[in-house]
């Protein structure tokens, strides 16, 4: 029966391209969307991802959206924490939580973890304000390490990670947090919890 599910749910319950492109004032920039290395991608655990840039049409601020979606085992250790040193980067910021509102309903609102990371680029400092969140068997967290068990009932897991670039090492505003909380509602809105019967944890 695990097996079974675990061959059920190694594709995403839908196509991440659906995403939608408008994400309320946020539009994907013109020619702005990428794929992940495929080295990068497999060591990731993605079976499926989008990599886009959008901009805010009211306020002109800019940010990269990265969904993935594979196998829960492999994904939940792939945070920013682990990531950007990994290539160069490093934490310039305590982490913080931040709690998104879902915009279209009325379901609790789902935490994210974000930070400030930097990286020297020609002789100055690059910031980013990063934040992610993870997707397992209906729960949004950014760190699954506790739910480990039960990945073997729900196997497959969504990844969102926003980032922007900023002037200086200490965030100032929350600018992303309504594309974050539309991003939130368009996966909600396509996501199944099981492609098929379960079996139940004990």
């Amino acid at each position: 029966q695990f097996a079974s599910i675990l061959n059920q749910e190694k594709e995403s319950p839908f196509p991440l391209k659906e995403i939608p492109t408008i994400l309320g004032d946020w539009r994907m920039i013109e020619g702005a969307e990428a794929t992940l290395d495929p080295e990068i991608a497999k060591i990731a655990g993605s079976s499926d991802h989008i990599l886009r840039a959008y901009e805010n049409q009211r306020t002109s601020e800019k940010a990269t959206v990265l969904v993935l979606y594979g196998l829960a085992e492999i994904v939940w250790g792939h945070t920013p924490e682990v990531c950007y040193p990994a290539t160069g980067g490093k934490a310039v910021s305590n982490p913080r939580q931040v709690m998104i509102a879902p915009s279209k309903s009325s379901a609790p609102s789902v935490p994210f973890r974000a930070g400030v990371y930097g990286r020297a680029n020609g002789g100055t400092a690059l910031y980013h304000d990063v934040y992610y969140s993870f997707r397992n068997g209906g729960i949004w967290e950014p760190s699954m390490g506790d739910r480990w068990k039960h990945f073997r009932y729900n196997p497959g897991m969504f990844k969102v990670q926003v980032q922007r670039e900023i002037k200086s090492p200490q965030p100032t505003d929350n600018a992303c947090d309504d594309l974050l909380a539309a991003l939130v509602d368009a996966i909600e809105a396509r996501a199944k919890d099981g492609h098929g019967p379960k079996v139940a944890a004990r």
